[in-house]
């Protein structure tokens, strides 16, 4: 587990939040896909151009100075484990900003193999799941899922998730409260955009 301090020195860098890269997920190309259920799958042809065009597009806006929170699901490889580590690790090093890593439903792999082994600080795994922190004054609760009630809501705390890939919650819940899905399908979110989306939303919150 990362130190206070550590983490207070991570949080001083300009923050972006997102979820559910899910890098070699075979499902999510939605022309090699076996759902039933494609209407979130990404319009790819092939696993490794979705993988090149996730990083290219965090490349292009995180810098190697810059931190993102990630909420979970990160890669979904069924090969052994010395080239899932080889593959994972490449990935990993290809990306631009430092990482803080909460679990997500399909990252045990993920975890059991990297968090042991952070790169020179840049990688962060919290074996947690919920993390709470400020920025810029603005308290922010996050998980891989969704809750219902978090920690300062009802003083205006913004709860972001990942999970749910923006389908599977009631729309109303998020019109009346400050709660974000930071699913990621074509950009990561800075943080103060987040804080600028809610700030004059009202707090609506009942306990």
């Amino acid at each position: 587990m990362p130190s206070l301090q550590r983490l207070k020195t991570i949080f001083l860098r300009m923050l972006y939040v997102t979820s559910d890269f899910h890098f070699y997920h075979k499902n999510m190309v939605r022309s090699l896909s076996n759902w039933d259920y494609t209407e979130h799958c990404r319009d790819f042809d092939s696993i490794d151009n979705m993988n090149e065009s996730i990083i290219q597009s965090v490349n292009s806006t995180c810098t190697k100075s810059d931190t993102l929170l990630f909420l979970g699901d990160f890669a979904i490889y069924n090969v052994n484990n010395g080239k899932y580590n080889k593959n994972i690790h490449a990935i990993l090093e290809k990306l631009n900003p430092n990482m803080i890593f909460l679990k997500g439903n399909h990252d045990d792999r993920f975890f059991h193999n990297f968090s042991l082994n952070e790169s020179n600080g840049r990688w962060i795994f919290l074996n947690m799941d919920i993390f709470e922190f400020d920025y810029n004054d603005v308290h922010f609760v996050s998980c891989h899922y969704p809750l219902l009630s978090w920690n300062g809501a009802i003083r205006g705390a913004i709860m972001l998730h990942g999970h749910c890939h923006n389908y599977c919650v009631d729309p109303q819940f998020y019109k009346d409260h400050k709660i974000m899905d930071v699913y990621y399908e074509d950009r990561v979110f800075p943080i103060t955009e987040i804080i600028d989306k809610f700030k004059n939303k009202d707090n609506n919150f009942i306990m």
